[in-house]
C-alpha cells in the first residue's frame, strides 16, 4: 500500500509540474506579446492622425496566409491620398508596395517569430510566436502611439492562434484592443497601448 501511495505522490508531484511549467511558459509568452505590442514598428508613417483607411480594390488572402494577397487600400484625408498600399496580384508574396511622396518601398506582411526575453540568440532555443501583420501598421507626427493596423500573433510550435491587436481606425487615442481565445471562443479587451 505504501509503495501505490508513493507513486501516486510522485504521478501527482510530475503533473503538477508540467502544469507549473506550461503556466510559466504561456505567462512568459503573454508578457513577450505585451512587450512587442507596446514597441511595436511603423510601416507607414503619416503627418496627422484622423485620416481615412479606404479599400479601393478589394482585400483577400490567398490559400492558408493570414495576410492580404492581393487588394489596395489608400490612407486619405481631406480627400488627399497621403499613402497607397498595393497587396498584389493574389500571390503568397510577403511583401507588399508602399507608395508615398512619390516614391515606392515595400513592407512586409510577415515579421517572423520572437523569443521569450532573455533568450534571444541562444542556439538551440525555440522562438514563442509567429506575428502576421495583415494591416498595416500606422504611425502619425502628432501622435505618440500607433493609430491603425491590425497584427496575429501565433504561437510557433504548434500554430495556434494566440491574439490578434487592431490598433484603431486613425484616431490618436492610445487605444488598441487585443482579441484572444478563451474556452472555445473569442474575448476582447481595450487597453491603452501606452501602458505595455
Amino acid at each position: 500500500m505504501k509503495k501505490f501511495k508513493m507513486k501516486n505522490l510522485m504521478f501527482v508531484s510530475a503533473l503538477l509540474a508540467l502544469v507549473v511549467f506550461t503556466s510559466c511558459k504561456k505567462e512568459a509568452v503573454e508578457s513577450n506579446l505585451a512587450s512587442e505590442i507596446g514597441a511595436e514598428t511603423h510601416q507607414i508613417m503619416l503627418n496627422e492622425a484622423g485620416f481615412e483607411r479606404i479599400v479601393t480594390s478589394p482585400l483577400n488572402t490567398a490559400y492558408d496566409e493570414d495576410y492580404y494577397s492581393s487588394g489596395v487600400i489608400e490612407y486619405r484625408l481631406d480627400g488627399e491620398v497621403l499613402a497607397t498600399v498595393d497587396f498584389g496580384a493574389g500571390d503568397t508574396e510577403e511583401d507588399a508596395a508602399l507608395f508615398q511622396n512619390g516614391k515606392k518601398t515595400m513592407i512586409k506582411k510577415k515579421k517572423g517569430t520572437k523569443g521569450i526575453k532573455g533568450k534571444k540568440g541562444k542556439k538551440g532555443k525555440k522562438d514563442d510566436y509567429k506575428k502576421v501583420i495583415v494591416d498595416p501598421i500606422v504611425k502619425t507626427n502628432n501622435c505618440a502611439y500607433i493609430v491603425s493596423g491590425i497584427i496575429k500573433y501565433y504561437d510557433i510550435d504548434n500554430g495556434d492562434w494566440l491574439a490578434t491587436v487592431d490598433f484603431g481606425d486613425g484616431t490618436c487615442d492610445t487605444l488598441a484592443t487585443k482579441y484572444y481565445p478563451v474556452n472555445g471562443g473569442i474575448d476582447s479587451t481595450t487597453f491603452h497601448v501606452g501602458l505595455y
